[in-house]
């Protein structure tokens, strides 16, 4: 296999760890911080202040909702000058590995599985499914 596309299937894989791994970390945590006490309200939870609210301040079900398309406006960034996008760009790139070999790793491998080094064995254990497979497919077509 060429090193270039090697490269490209290193960074092709890296989300398909990792991503899963990152969205279920940003779960743990907000649901901790919503469910936390916060000691200036009386040791409630900022959950619980959200439903007493609501309790107290209970929503006409009549109230027709206006300007729908409005919703999420963030007003204070409404005038300001249209800027390049921030963060990295990065470009899709499509999968270099052949259908029949996604398919046989897609059961061996859970991005969510137990990992003692924030899934970066998991990552390892991916490539080296990939290399074995991979390897085994030109040995077949020789």
């Amino acid at each position: 296999m060429a090193c270039w596309t090697w490269q490209i299937l290193c960074i092709f894989f890296v989300p398909t760890v990792f991503l899963p791994r990152l969205a279920e970390a940003l779960h743990t945590f907000t649901e901790g911080w919503n469910n936390h006490p916060l000691r200036s309200e009386g040791g409630l939870s900022p959950n619980q202040l959200w439903v007493l609210g609501h309790m107290k301040n209970p929503r006409d079900p009549n109230e027709e909702l206006r300007n729908m398309e409005l919703f999420g406006t963030d007003w204070e960034m409404f005038d300001a000058a249209q800027e390049e996008p921030h963060g990295v760009q990065v470009q899709q790139i499509d999968c270099p590995l052949d259908p029949y070999i996604m398919e046989t790793l897609q059961p061996m491998i859970n991005p969510l599985g137990s990992s003692e080094s924030f899934g970066r064995d998991i990552y390892i254990t991916m490539v080296q499914c990939i290399e074995s497979l991979t390897a085994t497919q030109e040995m077949t077509e020789m």
